[in-house]
């Protein structure tokens, strides 16, 4: 009887780490995949654009947004808020 139960727990373990193991690589693959048609867009292409919530940020804590970002919604100060990841 001890040795039935002992082998069932090791079948268990062996099963949950090999269904780990297939989650991890399965993982890894459908990410990559999902992710490789996307072209690359660097930070200083994507700040050109100011997006319409810093905006509105803006006029919403004026005093608040002139401290940290002077100048208003620019792009350059949406870049600096990108690039602390605000």
């Amino acid at each position: 009887m001890e040795k039935t139960i002992e082998r069932f727990q090791f079948i268990f373990l062996v099963g949950g780490l090999g269904f780990l193991a297939i989650a991890v690589v399965v993982t890894g693959v459908v990410t990559g995949n999902a992710l490789s048609d996307l072209p690359y867009t660097s930070l200083d292409e994507i700040s050109q654009d100011v997006s319409p919530y810093f905006v509105a940020l803006s006029q919403q804590y004026p005093e608040q947004f002139e401290k940290y970002y002077p100048g208003g919604p620019t792009p350059a100060n949406y870049r600096a808020a990108l690039n602390l990841g605000r």
